[in-house]
């Protein structure tokens, strides 16, 4: 079978016989060898533009340097994209209200006392929810760079599960809330 593309090379070198069917067995012709070449660096180009249909297995630490313009199956940085699958992230449960927002971006709290609502590693943007289970009714505050609205720390004090959405501008965490849900 003729070796077309570079993923039927054989890591054997005595196995690599030809080069999409050109003879390179001892006594070629001279021809051959300029053609060999010719096809070798064709293949070469098709395997690095993805053209050749080749996988790349990657054996050990994958180092890529420059930038990538596409790689299939993964989003790209600074590029606006369209997800035509659901996207979501891990729900972590932190009933303290100490969130740290490196780990997650949606919560779940369900306090055992008084707590205090604080965001710690706050990146500029990111943004998410707290479903805060409050059944006992435990006084909720927040630090001081949790930014609420006005009577929210009131409502969420009280008895009931909350939704609280947040969005943070670097320096603070900016936290709306739902009323009591049945």
């Amino acid at each position: 079978m003729p070796k077309t593309k570079i993923s039927e090379y054989s890591s054997t070198a005595a196995d690599n016989t030809d080069i999409d069917g050109i003879n390179l067995a001892e006594g070629m012709l001279p021809s051959d060898v300029n053609n060999a070449l010719r096809t070798l660096m064709k293949q070469l180009k098709d395997f690095e533009t993805g053209a050749g249909g080749d996988s790349v297995t990657v054996g050990g630490n994958l180092v890529v340097v420059g930038t990538t313009n596409t790689i299939p199956g993964f989003a790209k940085l600074a590029t606006a994209q369209t997800f035509t699958a659901s996207q979501r992230g891990t729900v972590t449960t932190d009933n303290d209200l100490s969130l740290d927002m490196s780990v997650t971006n949606n919560f779940k709290a369900t306090p055992t006392g008084a707590a205090t609502l604080t965001f710690t590693n706050i990146t500029a943007g990111q943004s998410g929810f707290i479903l805060l289970v409050n059944s006992g009714g435990y006084t909720i505050s927040a630090h001081a760079n949790t930014k609420v609205q006005t009577g929210a720390l009131t409502t969420i004090s009280a008895a009931g599960t909350y939704l609280l959405g947040y969005w943070a501008d670097g320096t603070n965490v900016y936290v709306s809330h739902s009323g009591a849900m049945a």
